[in-house]
């Protein structure tokens, strides 16, 4: 292949790679990030309430509430988009409190999804996540959506932000962690896809709350539902 040709469009399993994570595509996927990121400082009202999600902490005891859920949690659900029912609330803070608690606890640390060996739910690390997983699921009006953007707002380095765009343009097998969770892990001559989006983080200029899935679930969405043709590409 001469020097001035395009390089080979990267593939993986059950998994469509967003255009901007393509290699030579750098500079875009950095565009966008910041299209979604720094729209306050453009004249009008933030374009993407989700620009707040990651650092979302009014009460200010987000650092201390690891293993619990709490108000916050639930509200930051709004800025992607989705609304928890009342009564499942009431379950989650009230009613379930101590069930939720020691479910959580038991996923332990925020590990980054791409240091599991198995996500499975017979995996040592990430059985704890679909034991969870069932429990939010049991109740009424929870569905797959707003149970992944829950956890993920728990365990954002482990846990991937999961939509209806994403599962449409993204994951046509209809899973989502086991395609991701192996990309992630598979070697390529363009580097390990979980090191170019911790790249891509630091480029734009992101803080650290934002971690290497949500910087894939951003571009994948911005691209999914249409968005990133606003930003155009150099």
């Amino acid at each position: 292949m001469s020097t001035g040709d395009a390089p080979e469009k990267l593939t993986y399993e059950d998994l469509n790679l967003p255009e901007s994570l393509q290699p030579r595509n750098e500079a875009w996927a950095g565009a966008l990030l910041k299209y979604y990121y720094f729209c306050e400082a453009r004249p009008r009202h933030p374009l993407f309430s989700g620009c707040q999600w990651d650092a979302w902490d009014p009460s200010g005891t987000r650092a201390s509430s690891q293993n619990t859920f709490t108000s916050d949690d639930l509200s930051s659900l709004s800025l992607l988009g989705v609304n928890l029912p009342g009564d499942a609330a009431v379950q989650i803070l009230v009613k379930q409190k101590d069930r939720f608690d020691q479910l959580l606890s038991a996923i332990g640390d925020d590990l980054d999804l791409v240091d599991v060996d198995d996500v499975s739910e017979s995996g040592k690390k990430y059985g704890p996540v679909w034991a969870l997983w069932h429990e939010l699921r049991k109740l009424h009006n929870v569905g797959a959506t707003k149970t992944a953007k829950l956890i993920a707002r728990k365990r954002p380095r482990l846990v991937p932000v999961y939509d209806s765009v994403l599962r449409e343009t993204v994951f046509p097998s209809g899973k989502q962690w086991q395609p991701l969770h192996a990309a992630l892990r598979q070697e390529t001559p363009h580097r390990r896809l979980h090191d170019r989006l911790e790249d891509l983080r630091q480029d734009a200029g992101l803080g650290s709350e934002v971690s290497p899935l949500r910087v894939f679930d951003v571009l994948a969405w911005l691209e999914g539902s249409g968005k990133a043709k606003a930003v155009p590409r150099p």
